[in-house]
């Protein structure tokens, strides 16, 4: 999901080795690159 110059990412099928489903909140730099948005690198779903 985007919206100009942010970004939401879920890494929900394969979130990498022993983690859990997350997303992450991003934010395009100048430069191009996409940057986490806050100081918080991924955000856990919580299970209910």
């Amino acid at each position: 999901m985007m919206k100009g110059n942010k970004q939401i990412r879920f890494d929900i099928n394969n979130p990498g080795r022993g983690n859990k489903p997350h997303f992450h909140i991003l934010k395009k730099r100048p430069n191009g690159r996409w940057r986490d948005e806050g100081k918080i690198h991924r955000y856990d779903f919580k299970e209910d």
